[in-house]
């Protein structure tokens, strides 16, 4: 309560005295919960140390709960890593974890997280049956409808479904206008399904409603004070400024959603399309140059220099009209 309350000193005061608890389960306990608020800050480095030391606790308690959070935390740090195979295999033990559990809402949810990593490899069919499974779970919330809607509006538009990605668009606009109305502090939710459709009006070549969604999603991913969905939100940023050919900016951009993040995060999609595009115009050293200058801020600066607000979202004076969308991960053709 105090971490979310914004009182740090607070909670790391009780972390504290919950480290030196008796109990050993407690003790596990706390370091999965602290693990989980570093990944929040995006501080990698107290995520690995305290991921591995709950995971042999938890392990040698016998406590499928405490096993399947942190496998779950344990995937997000091997997907950072470029580990994708060992994140799904991790992910895939939370699931039987969780199923052995009769927990089927976090199993449903661990599918989708699968899912975004199928498509990182390039498996759309795997991706697909991932989606299909959550959905056909029957535990759906309003959440995890929009999740599902968007991990299905990027597969349409990794295999060049202009069709599908238009109705889905819709969908989303649709329900981010009902969210916005009707549930304000949804703000994880509203991050997530504005993220989404920055992507989308970016693939559909409608760069001018995509600068718009980018400061509102930029928006809602700051009130989240969640470091990872403000980083991934900056990464759209980032192509969008890319796909408006500001090459040098979008790479500075990416480096700074970096630093917000913690690490990099190299098999993102979106990340491989600003990164593979801009070194086609800047070449290996002018982007590491461009990226370097992102990545040196602090992490108050690089929050505020992903900020749509601080950019100028429009055209570069040689840029031509955007052509056909590439699919997610695919560089744009100059």
């Amino acid at each position: 309560l105090a971490f979310f309350a914004h009182q740090p000193e607070r909670a790391e005061r009780l972390i504290a005295e919950a480290l030196a608890d008796e109990d050993p389960w407690v003790r596990a306990a706390t370091r999965m919960l602290r693990a989980a608020m570093a990944e929040n800050d995006g501080d990698v480095a107290t995520m690995r140390l305290d991921v591995d030391r709950a995971f042999s606790e938890f392990e040698e308690i016998g406590d499928r709960w405490g096993l399947a959070t942190v496998l779950s935390i344990r995937a997000q740090l091997q997907t950072l890593d470029g580990d994708l195979t060992g994140a799904l295999l991790s992910f895939e033990r939370a699931a039987e974890h969780l199923d052995a559990l009769g927990a089927h809402s976090d199993e449903a949810y661990t599918r989708m997280r699968t899912a975004t990593l199928r498509m990182r490899l390039g498996d759309v069919d795997g991706a697909r049956r991932d989606v299909d499974e959550f959905r056909a779970s029957n535990e759906l919330g309003g959440f995890g409808e929009l999740f599902s809607l968007g991990i299905r509006g990027l597969l349409a538009a990794q295999e060049g479904d202009v069709g599908t990605v238009r109705e889905i668009r819709a969908a989303l606009l649709e329900a981010e206008d009902d969210s916005r109305r009707r549930h304000r502090s949804q703000d994880h939710e509203r991050a997530l399904v504005l993220t989404i459709l920055v992507l989308l009006d970016i693939e559909l070549g409608e760069l001018d409603e995509a600068s718009t969604l980018a400061h509102d999603a930029y928006a809602a991913a700051r009130a989240t004070h969640d470091q990872p969905i403000l980083a991934n939100q900056g990464t759209t940023t980032a192509r969008l400024i890319q796909v408006l050919g500001r090459d040098e900016l979008a790479a500075e951009v990416l480096g700074a959603c970096a630093r917000v993040r913690g690490a990099e995060d190299a098999t993102d999609l979106t990340i491989t399309a600003v990164r593979e595009s801009a070194r086609i115009v800047l070449g290996d050293e002018g982007f590491e140059v461009a990226y370097r200058r992102g990545w040196d801020l602090d992490r108050d600066a690089a929050v505020a220099r992903i900020d749509p607000a601080s950019l100028e979202l429009t055209r570069g004076p040689s840029e031509p009209e955007p052509a056909a969308a590439a699919g997610p991960g695919q560089p744009r053709r100059r």
